[in-house]
Parts: structure tokens; C-alpha cells; sequence
């Protein structure tokens, strides 16, 4: 299936929920050495905010459902008045997260939550409450999926190879024409932003293990959801390669098998691309991923089915169809063909017949065709396309599912104000971590009737904040506020004149005969200390064998990169963004290096990858020493790259920073001075003497590849490089 490069997600199999109160276990447990609450992070440096209230000021408390109490009691704390606003967390983004959460919509919650985090990553409170939605939304989609497990499927009929009319799609309304505004050649790597800035969004997204949207099972059968397919008053998953479920709120669902649609007389299996129900007529797009020759042209095709019975109403001509998606208005279903060399165009095709009524050409293949009021955005391989929709009244058909039966709400309206307030009170408690109040309003939470979920997942917070203050409490990320970098130089500079009573700089001469190393060696030939462990991206946070167990494996939802030991202290860098020196079984100071990443400029083509990570950090004499070494090449920065920033530990202020082109690589010290290295690929490859307290180059010297590591053995530094080691002899 072709999905938009910037929003296809990898990792297609969401695995089969698990009970509640086990993923709560498993996620937030303070024992957890990978996702425990030492994964929140602390308060922001913007001060403290305040924690979620009852009703606003002014306006009266909506009145309770009979049977419930008019003073909801809260364990030992008395009536359920609003919380004083004296905390630390927001107010309103945590309620805006707190009430789809109580009314059984997790994936709303889940994102909102997550949200509040990044922005706020101290509020242990919103991280707790995110595994709690996260696990409901799991055990929801499985529950829903046992519901819908023996229900009759509509089984659609094979696809001709060829342009048939045996029925007809009943549509109602205009057909539409297209007037092209504009064509403008695009970045091709580009489309979030071009999203962003049409104000659109894909209609075909791939879903990872955590996407699963509200209202939507996991799995039909052994098939597991993996594609969501979405409309403005429906939403279609697709299952496996070949079953859909078509849902909306209220309404019954249809389960479709189109195995036979996917498997046409005299052509290859066909990939299942789009499908929107308009009426009762389930209108689907099926093509061949590849070269319109190597299956003799019988590929791309959309075709309507009656949903009631899965009948052919008509199947339209091939190569009209292989975008992410089509879109319908009026009575026009419009849709878009291209493959590298093959001709590319937009086709216009009567919904009602799959007869084609306008085919425009465009300058390569499309992707996604969106629209927004009147207006259609087309987005291709390499150029973009306005086109104004004419008539501009013609509107997205609605699709006619059966209503399903209704159910009473198992909470009333004054039953979940009442659970808001007590979960209010719950997260202050967290907020200023009493575990004694918390454990008041889990008991005001279980009289009131709510979820044995959200009460686990409270109750394991509370076991965390008992746990930190008696016994052997564990490494806590969440006890430090985060300090942030403002807006840094990028350039060489330095805010402090030379100190004086410094070592002379060192002088490297290198070595004639050294002894070689493997290419790419990953193992420095000093043991003396303990070596820092980098974790890759994919892997997760996930702790390498012998690390220290409680290391959270991530902290504001960016994974563990580096383990880096610094004396008594640990150095842990996460997602390439935040700094936590830590000491002990606490943080000593938590950085958000936010700032030292961004470069002024960049290639746009290529700003994904100008971002320069945090990839190395140590401690000296009060001063943090950082490396900003991630990133790809130094052309499409302008050369802003491979700095070193020191940063005063107390006051947060910018010593200096170095030259670009410095540092791409771990760096060691010799006494008052540091050696570091640069280079990549086709650019030069040095290694460099720096002042440690100004930061100026005293000595450059090339290498012939790029360095890949620097160790110091006594009197010799050795570099290991791509394709071998140097070795350079130091004089004092």
C-alpha cells in the first residue's frame, strides 16, 4: 500500500491487549527498570502551575443524578470541594485529557495526555493517567473485538478486468469540475509541511501497535488492524491484507471480506488502497504496487459494491487509481493515477457509473488528494496542485449504516463530574507527592464506582511515592526541576577572557608505526573506567546487559541514547534533547538542550536531518561540557555543526562555545585542555586541541577517515577512525 512517506508509520501488528491492571503494572511500576515513574519528568522552569480545579469560578455546580451524594465524600478529606489552586501542574490541559478518559474515549485522552507531558514533562500525575489510557485503549479494542467476532460479513464480488456497469451506485447531488489555480514544484521530502500549511490531513494512514483510534477493535478474527481509512462520519480499518470494518458512533458495523476483489481473472493480487461507504454503495480503490507492464495494464481500479448484499454495481477502467486515497464530491469521485515513467493524471469519474468524465495531466505521480471548502490539494512525487472545486455547494456524500441498539451510559453526567473532582484531588496529591492523600481519594474513586483501572494505575503511583521515601528508593528523574539553555551562538564564541594558571597546551605528534585496529572498531583499548553505552533509536531505551536496572528507559517520551559514566556521577542522554546528571538514586540537574539543536539555517529539502543531538556530556569543575554531533552533512547546515558548548553547572550561563566542525565524537581531557575529532564521509577529517576554558583551537591535525571514537592511554591519545586507528604521542 502506498502511504505518504512523512506519515507512514512502520510496525503494522498491534499485539492482543492485555489485562488492565497488568499493563499498569507493567508500565508504570516504580520496579519497572525500562518505563517506571522515573520516566515522568520534573517541574518545567517556567515555575509552578497550577493543578486541575472543580467548576469554573462563577458558575454554579451542575446538579448530581439522583441516589449520588451532594457532598461526594473523599476517604477521609470530607466533601469533594475543588482543589485549592496551589500546585503544580495545569489546569485546563489536564481536565481537557481527565474527561474522555472517564467517558471511555482512551485514544483521546492517551494523545492528550501525551501531550501535557512533552510540554510539561514533570507532571508524573499526566504520565501515570497516559498508561492508564493506554491500557484501556488496548483492553477496549480487544473487548470490542470478542463483540464483533461472530457477526455475518458482506463478501464482495470479484473485479472485473475491465470497465462494467452491472449496477448502479444511487448518489444524489452535482457532479463537479476542477479549474487548476496553481502548480509549484515541490521539496519531494516536504509533505508535513505541506499538510500543515493546506490545513489537511491524509485520509490513509498506517497504524503502529499504540495508533488504534477509539471505537475500533484491534483485530477481526486472526486479522489485525494496521490501516485506518478516515471520513467525516465514518471510519474504515483494514484488516490483514483483505477485511474491513466500517464504524461509526451509534451506528451498527459492517465486517466486508474483499479477498476476491483483491484476486481479479488474469492479474496479480491487487493491494486494497482506499474505501469509503457513501449511501449504502462501499465505493473501494485496488492496485498493484509496481509497473503497469509487469501485470498487462490490469491494475488501478476503484469499484462500487452494494454493502447490503456486496454486489458489482460497476468496476471502472484501469490505471485511473493508485494515489493514497480518492476523494467524492456531489456526484464525482475523483481519483489520480501515476507510476515513475507512466503517464500521470487526475480522473474525474461519474460516482454513480465509474464512468470517466475529465482526465487532467500532471507533472509526475500523485499521493494524496485532499480537500478543504472548495478547494482540492493535490499532492504528487514532486509538484503541488491547487484546484478550485466547482460547484462550490457539491459535498462529501454521508454513508447510511444502520443505527445500533442503544445502551444506557453506565456513568450519568453528575456521576463523572463527581469521579472528575475526585481524580482532581488524586493528581494534586501526586503533584505534591503525599501518598497518604492519594490513597484517600483511590477510596473516594472505588465508592464512587470508578474504573478498577484507573484505580490501579493510581494505587502503583502511590506505591512509588511510599517506596522513594522509605527503604532503598530507586533513581528518581522526577525530583529535579528541568533547566533550560536559552538561545545559543552558532559560531565561535566565548563570554569569559583565558584563566590564568593553566597547563600549557599539550602538543600531539603523531605516531609513525601504530598498531591497528579492525575498521569501525567499537571497543577503545583503554579498560581503566567504565566505557559509555549508546543506544540506537530503534532500539527503544531499551538497557544494555550490566547497565544500572532502575535507568528509566525513557524520559518525556524520548527514548535513553547514551549511558555515560562521569566520576561518581551518570550522564544519560534522552532522545537527543535532555541531559540528566545524576548521582546516586537522584538527578542532580535534568537540562532540556533544546536550543544547541536547531541550526539558523538549513537546506529545506533536508531539515529533517538538521537536527543536531546531544550525543556526549561530562562534568568538570562545576562546568558541563556538551556535544552537538548528531545530524548529516555539514553542507546542508551551512556548516553549523560539531560544536562544544560549556555551560556553567550553577547558573545555566554559556561559557563558550567552539568553532564548528569540532566534534562529532566522544571527547576526552588532558588536564586543561580537550581533544576532540570531526569529520564525515567526503568532508575533512581532523582531530583538535581546545582550551578547556575558552574553547579555542591550539592545535588541528588530519586523519585520514572519519574518527569514530578517542581514548586516552597514559601519554598517547588513539583515534579510531573508519578505516583503521592513529595514535599521537603527547608532550607537555
Amino acid at each position: 500500500m502506498k502511504l505518504a512517506p512523512m506519515q507512514a508509520r512502520l510496525g503494522i501488528h498491534l499485539a492482543r491487549a492485555f489485562p488492565l491492571a497488568l499493563a499498569v503494572a507493567l508500565v508504570i511500576s516504580a520496579c519497572s527498570p525500562k518505563d517506571g515513574l522515573s520516566s515522568a519528568v520534573p517541574t518545567t522552569a517556567k515555575g509552578p502551575v497550577r493543578a486541575v480545579t472543580g467548576p469554573p469560578k462563577g458558575k454554579p455546580e451542575p446538579p448530581r443524578a439522583a441516589g449520588t451524594s451532594a457532598t461526594p465524600v473523599i476517604g477521609n478529606l470530607g466533601p469533594c470541594a475543588p482543589v485549592p489552586d496551589r500546585h503544580v501542574h495545569d489546569t485546563n490541559e489536564r481536565r481537557a485529557a481527565i474527561l474522555p478518559l472517564l467517558e471511555h474515549r482512551p485514544a483521546i485522552a492517551k494523545q492528550r495526555l501525551k501531550d501535557i507531558v512533552r510540554s510539561a514533562p514533570g507532571d508524573i500525575a499526566a504520565m501515570a493517567l497516559h498508561t492508564v489510557a493506554s491500557a484501556e485503549l488496548l483492553q477496549a479494542a480487544a473487548r470490542l473485538a470478542d463483540e464483533i467476532s461472530g457477526q455475518s460479513q458482506v463478501t464482495l464480488a470479484a473485479l472485473p478486468v475491465a470497465h462494467g456497469k452491472p449496477g448502479f451506485a444511487m448518489m444524489t447531488g452535482p457532479a463537479v469540475s476542477l479549474r487548476r489555480v496553481s502548480a509549484t514544484k515541490n521539496l519531494i521530502t516536504d509533505d508535513a509541511d505541506w499538510l500543515t500549511r493546506n490545513r489537511v490531513v491524509p485520509r490513509a494512514q498506517r497504524l503502529g501497535r499504540d495508533d488504534v483510534p477509539d471505537g475500533l477493535p484491534s483485530r477481526i478474527h486472526r486479522a489485525v488492524l494496521h490501516v485506518l481509512f478516515t471520513h467525516a462520519d465514518h471510519s474504515i480499518g483494514l484488516y490483514g491484507s483483505s477485511t474491513l470494518g466500517i464504524f461509526s458512533p451509534g451506528k451498527k458495523p459492517v465486517i466486508v471480506n474483499a479477498a476476491a476483489l483483491l484476486q481479479p481473472a488474469a492479474a496479480v493480487q491487487l493491494e486494497l488502497n482506499f474505501a469509503q461507504l457513501a449511501g449504502k454503495s462501499l465505493f473501494v480503490q485496488a492496485s498493484h504496487n509496481g509497473y503497469a507492464k509487469d501485470v498487462g495494464n490490469k491494475t488501478a481500479y476503484v469499484a462500487a459494491f452494494a454493502i447490503d448484499s456486496g454486489a458489482l454495481l460497476w468496476s471502472s477502467d484501469p490505471l485511473v487509481a493508485n494515489a493514497n486515497n480518492f476523494v467524492i464530491r456531489g456526484t464525482t469521485l475523483i481519483a489520480g493515477y501515476g507510476f515513475t515513467t507512466e503517464p500521470d493524471h487526475l480522473y474525474l469519474l461519474d460516482a454513480r457509473t465509474g464512468d470517466v468524465q475529465e482526465k487532467l495531466p500532471l507533472k509526475s505521480g500523485p499521493d494524496m488528494i485532499l480537500t478543504r471548502a472548495d478547494e482540492l490539494f493535490v499532492r504528487t512525487y514532486d509538484h503541488d496542485y491547487v484546484f478550485a472545486i466547482a460547484p462550490a455547494s457539491a459535498s462529501e456524500p454521508t454513508a447510511d449504516l444502520e443505527d445500533a441498539t442503544q445502551s444506557s451510559s453506565d456513568v450519568s453526567e453528575a456521576l463523572r463530574l463527581e469521579q472528575s473532582c475526585l481524580l482532581d484531588h488524586a493528581l494534586a496529591a501526586i503533584d505534591v507527592r503525599d501518598p497518604a492523600r492519594l490513597k484517600d481519594s483511590i477510596a473516594g474513586l472505588e465508592r464512587s464506582g470508578a474504573d478498577r483501572g484507573l484505580r490501579r494505575g493510581l494505587e502503583q503511583v502511590a506505591e512509588f511515592l511510599e517506596g522513594q521515601r522509605v527503604g532503598n528508593p530507586r533513581l528518581d528523574l522526577t525530583s529535579s526541576e528541568i533547566r533550560r539553555i536559552p538561545s545559543v551562538a552558532w559560531e565561535r564564541t566565548t563570554t569569559r577572557a583565558e584563566l590564568p594558571g593553566l597547563e600549557p597546551a599539550p602538543r600531539l605528534t603523531r605516531k609513525r608505526s601504530p598498531m591497528l585496529a579492525p575498521p569501525i572498531s567499537n571497543n577503545p583499548p583503554s579498560a581503566a573506567a567504565p566505557q559509555a553505552e549508546f543506544i540506537a533509536p530503534a532500539l527503544n531505551g531499551r538497557l544494555p546487559s550490566g547497565a544500572r536496572q532502575d535507568i528509566p528507559s525513557s524520559y518525556g517520551f524520548e527514548s535513553l541514547r547514551a549511558i555515560i559514566p562521569d566520576g561518581d556521577r551518570l550522564n544519560l542522554i534522552y532522545g537527543g534533547r535532555y541531559l540528566a546528571i545524576v548521582n546516586g538514586n537522584q538527578a542532580e540537574s535534568i537540562w532540556d538542550l533544546e536550543s544547541l539543536r536547531h541550526p539558523p539555517a538549513a537546506n529545506p529539502q533536508w531539515k529533517d536531518f538538521a537536527v543536531q543531538d546531544l550525543t556526549y556530556a561530562l562534568v568538570r569543575n562545576g562546568v558541563l561540557f556538551v556535544a552537538n554531533g548528531g545530524g548529516g552533512y555539514a553542507r546542508e547546515v551551512f556548516g553549523k555543526k560539531g560544536f562544544l558548548t560549556a555551560i556553567e553547572l550553577a547558573t545555566g550561563r554559556v561559557l563558550w562555545r567552539s568553532a564548528p566542525l569540532v566534534n562529532n565524537v566522544p571527547f576526552v581531557f588532558l588536564k586543561d585542555h580537550i581533544v576532540t575529532a570531526y569529520g564525515f564521509t567526503d568532508e575533512a577529517d581532523h582531530v583538535f586541541v581546545l582550551r578547556r576554558d575558552t574553547g579555542a583551537v591550539v592545535q588541528k591535525l588530519p586523519i585520514e577517515s572519519g574518527p569514530s571514537a578517542i581514548d586516552l592511554v597514559g601519554d598517547v591519545v588513539v583515534v579510531q577512525t573508519y578505516n583503521g586507528q592513529v595514535a599521537f604521542d603527547v608532550a607537555r
